[in-house]
């Protein structure tokens, strides 16, 4: 296949972002810019996707490959998302752009309201992932009439629809009725996994809440948006915290045990909360508190609004600052695409090539006062190598089986022995 490199860039922003794998800019795009200028397209079709589905005809490629012109200003992404991700595929290559909504509605904090004998029913949806929660709006002309609410379809392969409980595995989707403020949240039918390589996290198992405090003075610790899915939290701690109180709430049949939460060192420590049944089943958080040193202050956090990497769902979070990503062996670099939250940041890449096992990508997010670090740690599958040694394993046994055989037919011919002359008498008569 041919290596094919795409260039995307905003028009919109002064801020871009390098994608190393496919050389491509990326900003956020407005709808109503006509098109947006790329190069060395080399496919003679390229293809856009949304969530899995194929929006190729909102778009056309030039005559001459170096622009992709918007040709339906009308894209019709779900109302309740306030830009849709597009991924662009060229031959074995992606990038990815973030365009827009024309449809989409900022919500409102008021809930229930009437006007002209109207009434407006909201319907809150919670994708239980930490995300931000979306709410969608329905008019009917009376508290006894339903109106319909489209639910959107969550990027999960585990995503199962949308249901009234937290824990659901299976529930409704396409367009309800609703006749009533609700909140929906999403149904997963599968385990979460954890980007903690270590962790095995069972389905059924769920902290209901979780809550962090400074054990000498009760004042509780921000450590970002818990949500009961989210199994993995990175956060800085002031020298004063030496321990920390963990106040975790889930069903009464299960085990909570809390461990590596007091005498904190300088630095890296791990705070682990197991939630165990007794039938084997086990669901593992993970907090990695940073404790600073003496005179260290908590700084303003350089976010990045979001954190593509071509080929893998890692379900991004942007108080999550640690990734465990696992790769072929023969993968020695990602497709990244990072995007900060705030334009004047700048974003470097550090350590993305010559991929190995053990091996930290760095996405450095900077200003002129303050630095935050994303890390992305590889592991390469082992299985390949797994193979070499067998097949070292069958060479060697195959040339210590050659020098056996060798032996035994030199000693063979040894034992084979050269017929003498013997002295004949001859009797005469």
């Amino acid at each position: 296949m041919k290596k094919v490199f795409l260039i995307l860039f905003s028009l919109m922003f002064l801020q871009v972002v390098n994608v190393d794998a496919i050389s491509c800019y990326n900003g956020i795009i407005e709808v109503d810019d006509s098109n947006f200028s790329c190069s060395n397209i080399n496919s003679d079709i390229v293809y856009f996707y949304h969530n899995g589905q194929d929006y190729s005809k909102y778009f056309s490629l030039s005559e001459n490959k170096k622009r992709i012109n918007i040709v339906d200003k009308t894209i019709s992404f779900d109302s309740a998302l306030s830009e849709g991700v597009i991924e662009i595929v060229d031959g074995d290559n992606k990038a990815y752009v973030r365009i827009k909504n024309p449809a989409y509605v900022e919500p409102t904090t008021t809930t229930t309201t009437t006007s002209k004998n109207k009434v407006t029913f909201t319907v809150t949806l919670d994708s239980n992932d930490g995300s931000d929660v979306v709410t969608k709006k329905c008019e009917v002309d009376d508290l006894n009439e339903t109106c319909s609410v489209t639910l959107p379809i969550l990027d999960n392969e585990d995503f199962n629809g949308w249901g009234t409980g937290e824990n659901c595995k299976e529930g409704a989707s396409g367009t309800i009725k609703v006749n009533k403020d609700i909140t929906y949240y999403a149904c997963y039918e599968n385990k979460t996994t954890s980007t903690t390589t270590t962790q095995k996290n069972d389905n059924t198992l769920y902290l209901k809440s979780l809550k962090l405090y400074d054990e000498s003075n009760d004042n509780e610790i921000e450590f970002g948006t818990f949500s009961i899915r989210k199994f993995d939290y990175s956060f800085k701690v002031l020298n004063e915290v030496e321990n920390i109180k963990v106040d975790a709430l889930s069903d009464d049949n299960i085990n909570i045990d809390v461990k590596g939460n007091n005498d904190l060192v300088v630095g890296e420590n791990e705070i682990i909360i197991t939630l165990s049944d007794g039938n084997d089943n086990e669901t593992i958080y993970t907090l990695v508190v940073n404790r600073l040193d003496v005179g260290e202050t908590i700084t303003n956090v350089n976010y990045l609004s979001n954190l593509v990497i071509g080929g893998f769902n890692i379900n991004f979070d942007k108080n999550q600052f640690i990734y465990t990503i696992t790769l072929d062996k023969d993968i020695n670099k990602l497709e990244l695409t990072p995007i900060a939250e705030n334009n004047e940041d700048i974003i470097e890449v550090i350590g993305n090539e010559n991929l190995e096992n053990g091996s930290s990508i760095k996405i450095n997010v900077t200003n002129d006062e303050t630095n935050t670090v994303y890390t992305i740690n590889i592991v390469k599958d082992s299985a390949n190598n797994l193979l070499i040694f067998i097949a070292i394993g069958l060479i060697l046994l195959l040339i210590i089986v050659l020098i056996v055989l060798i032996i035994v037919k030199k000693n063979r011919n040894n034992k084979i022995k050269t017929p003498t002359n013997n002295n004949i008498e001859v009797l005469k008569i």
